[in-house]
């Protein structure tokens, strides 16, 4: 603390980015809030000064700055550089790079999955089987939206739950699981030799993570949702952080392509929507605090 209240603003601001960059989702809101309350103290303290405070020329103010007959006015000399001094020399600027600059573009996949659910054997509070999703099909797109990776995970029957809904989701049906490209653990051994190495850009990428078993922790990604969100105030007076969905961000930017996520969803489709966002939209839009993938400026309500 002595430190922060000594160094320049410029430390203080590396330090405060640095920070706010580990933080999670729950822990920027509070950040958030936190720096809400400074602010509004700041607005009362100007408008407490501006009610009690003297006005500078007021002349009811102290006539400790007017000079008395015995007061003497003593003329402080100039300093004159001292020409054999050595000239002084101002502290380069660092020009901050953005943070995909540190990767090439072939460094770059983007990655979405359709879910379905596996029982785990674990019972509820009601007494029925718990579920876990599970990936049933992956898309994996490269920097230019051309196809990586597209497959379907082979289970039998007893090894997943497909409903009505889930089927009118994604489409993925029991005789399409059954007749699968691949078993749970090929696909996943493939998937990880694919993103090895790579920068993997995802919406809500935990979840796709989760599917595939996979650490996201373990990888290098980027989550467009880290950028794209909303602090709206909810019912109890509470700001929230709520991510835009992928299909509202596309549309938003991407309005004359309308055929996006019109009929069932398409992991393929979906990462090559993501990456095009990342690509034509982000890498454009992110003009502040550029060298960390953190977005500290909410998108407004009505977005």
């Amino acid at each position: 603390m002595n430190w922060a209240a000594n160094a320049e603003q410029d430390e203080k601001m590396e330090f405060l980015k640095s920070l706010v960059s580990t933080c999670t989702f729950e822990e920027i809101k509070g950040v958030y809030q936190l720096a809400k309350r400074a602010k509004e103290k700041l607005k009362f303290g100007d408008r407490k000064r501006a009610k009690f405070g003297r006005k500078k020329n007021d002349p009811k103010s102290s006539s400790s700055s007017k000079c008395t007959a015995s007061e003497k006015v003593v003329a402080v000399p100039q300093m004159v550089a001292d020409p054999t001094d050595p000239p002084e020399t101002s502290t380069p600027v660092t020009k901050e790079i953005p943070w995909w600059e540190n990767f090439t573009e072939d460094q770059f996949v983007a990655l979405d999955c359709e879910f379905v659910s596996v029982p785990i054997p674990e019972i509820n509070k009601k007494g029925k089987r718990k579920y876990k999703i599970r990936a049933a099909k992956v898309g994996i797109v490269n920097y230019n939206g051309d196809v990586v990776y597209e497959k379907m995970t082979k289970m039998q029957r007893s090894e997943y739950h497909v409903t009505y809904q889930s089927t009118k989701l994604n489409g993925i049906t029991q005789s399409l699981l059954e007749k699968g490209d691949v078993k749970f653990s090929q696909l996943q051994a493939e998937v990880e030799k694919i993103i090895e190495g790579k920068v993997v850009v995802t919406v809500a990428g935990t979840g796709d993570f989760n599917s595939l078993e996979l650490s996201i922790g373990d990888y290098e990604t980027f989550d467009l949702h880290t950028h794209f969100y909303k602090m709206p105030i909810d019912g109890n007076g509470v700001v929230v952080r709520q991510p835009i969905g992928l299909k509202k961000i596309y549309n938003h930017y991407f309005p004359n392509d309308t055929s996006f996520q019109k009929n069932i969803h398409s992991p393929v489709e979906d990462a090559r929507a993501t990456m095009k966002i990342f690509r034509e939209v982000y890498t454009k839009i992110k003009v502040t605090n550029i060298a960390s993938k953190t977005n500290f400026d909410p998108f407004p309500d009505d977005f």
